[in-house]
């Protein structure tokens, strides 16, 4: 069981990474552009102005992606994102 542990604590980590490169990037954007207004488990959904969903998307599936790195050092991590009118499981 402590390797289920590493693994899991490694996922948070890298959550919390992405999430403070994620709001860094809002900062960029602005706020009333682009927004995190949730986390479930490892994914993060975002609030984006119309018009820069296209844009934006890859530049959070890159922060996503390398917070992994932090951990994953033999392998690369992956993300991925869905652009969507609404959050949906």
């Amino acid at each position: 069981f402590p390797h289920i542990f590493i693994v899991s604590q490694s996922r948070y980590e890298a959550l919390k990474i992405a999430l403070i490169k994620l709001a860094k990037l809002s900062n960029d954007y602005g706020s009333d552009n682009f927004r995190v207004i949730m986390n479930i488990h490892d994914e993060v959904v975002c609030e984006v102005k119309e018009g820069l969903a296209e844009e934006l998307a890859p530049k959070v599936q890159e922060i996503m992606a390398n917070a992994l790195s932090y951990f994953l050092t033999t392998i690369k991590g992956g993300a991925s994102v869905t652009i969507c009118d609404y959050w949906k499981k």
